[in-house]
């Protein structure tokens, strides 16, 4: 028996150690809404969950799909340096000047992207170390895909627990307003990744044209799938900008912690789909479509047993669950957390299979499927605003359009492996 579970352990030990890593991570979130509750007060607690929810926004235009690109083409490349460090060097070029674009737009621009984000310019002050926080998010995504490309699983989940789990509680213990909070993270995860990023980035023998193809391929693959990626991030955040326009700052500081909550459930998921692409890939490029087969059995069986079961404990026991993990004032939340976390199923069946879907297609069809969802959703405002309903009008349309995408997914993972049999 002992020697059974030995064997069990070692062929799964980085899906384990991965998924108590991501379990951190997820405690960590769960931890610092707590904190900015406590910490910061109502009114600072919706501005932290906006805040977060911008970063997600952000993010993807900063990243331009490189976090999927430079493992997915580090897998195919697994057995060559050379290749390997001029794509990590190709990926940060590109990451280098997305960056900077968007810092100057910010930077420029402050005022009026605070009154797009918080609807008021009085935030402004918050816009700089917002971006420099997305700028380490990125670098910390970089050099995470990496170690995740190579499956140096052990890395990347120390990476993650540092920069994910551990540097936003630190945050809040250290320091106790959101200027603060969001300059220490920024700093912290630069420094943390650029310690990681040292070692393993080579500059020797290297030139702009023998990285050109480099590039030219890596830009390819992501670009196709940054508009599914910034569209996915649309998505989840503007629902919140919206609602914070239509009623104010408190309600759409709610509406972005009820997303954070389905996102929470996407996470359950995160390990699997982390270590699923670059896998994939192996199989895929090894026509070894059976094991996809025995892969998808299990997923449906898990994502449905966790988001089934967790939306219900949700919409039964949600107001009890509030009052003792941010206190009776936050109880105004019910409605919208009870409307938006039915979203949870169709996203986490997204999460969960995605990956299959990237090591497959070329083309971005995630990205396709995103982006039919977000326009089934974005029914929802000509409607609000022609037949003058109120913002849970949205939500719902939130919630339809989600499960829609996790159903698309879906079909598509089934459809490969039915063409492959």
């Amino acid at each position: 028996m002992k020697v059974f579970l030995l064997n069990i352990f070692k062929k799964n030990k980085d899906y384990i150690f991965t998924f108590i890593t991501e379990f951190i991570v997820l405690c960590s979130s769960i931890l610092v809404y707590k904190f900015s509750a406590t910490i910061l007060g109502e009114e600072g607690f919706s501005i932290y969950a906006l805040t977060r929810r911008t970063v997600s926004f952000i993010l993807p235009m900063v990243m331009i799909g490189l976090g999927v690109a430079l493992p997915r083409y580090i897998a195919f490349n697994h057995d060559n340096k050379k290749d390997i460090n001029s794509l990590l060097v190709s990926s940060f070029l590109l990451f280098s000047i997305s960056s900077f674009l968007l810092l100057i737009w910010f930077v420029l621009f402050k005022s009026n992207f605070s009154s797009l984000f918080f609807e008021s310019s009085n935030y402004a002050y918050l816009i700089i170390p917002l971006v420099l926080y997305i700028f380490s998010l990125g670098l910390h995504a970089l050099v995470y895909g990496y170690f995740r490309g190579n499956l140096i699983m052990n890395k990347a989940n120390f990476i993650q627990l540092i920069n994910i789990g551990i540097v936003p509680v630190l945050s809040f213990i250290f320091f106790r307003d959101i200027f603060s909070i969001l300059m220490f993270s920024a700093i912290a995860v630069f420094l943390f990744s650029l310690v990681f990023i040292y070692p393993i980035l080579s500059l020797k023998n290297i030139n702009i044209i023998s990285l050109k193809p480099y590039i030219k391929k890596i830009f390819n693959y992501g670009i196709k799938r940054t508009p599914g990626d910034i569209i996915l991030a649309a998505y989840f955040t503007i629902p919140a900008y919206l609602i914070t326009h239509e009623a104010d700052i408190i309600v759409g500081g709610y509406v972005a912690f009820a997303i954070t909550l389905i996102n929470i459930f996407g996470a359950t998921f995160t390990p699997i789909s982390l270590i699923l692409l670059p896998k994939a890939s192996l199989i895929i490029k090894n026509k070894e479509y059976f094991k996809l087969k025995i892969i998808l059995r299990k997923l449906l069986i898990l994502s449905f047993s966790i988001s089934i079961i967790g939306v219900i404990v949700i919409e039964l026991f949600i107001p009890d669950i509030l009052v003792v993990y941010l206190g009776e004032s936050y109880l105004k939340s019910v409605p919208i957390i009870k409307i938006l976390i039915l979203g949870s199923v169709g996203y986490t069946l997204f999460v969960a299979l995605r990956s299959i879907i990237d090591a497959y297609y070329e083309r971005a069809v995630n990205t396709l499927n995103t982006i039919f969802s977000f326009l089934l959703m974005f029914f929802s405002f000509p409607i609000m605003y022609f037949f003058n309903t109120d913002y849970y009008t949205i939500l719902w349309f939130f919630a339809i359009s989600i499960n829609v995408l996790g159903l698309l997914t879906l079909l598509h993972v089934i459809k490969i492996i039915k063409i492959n049999n």
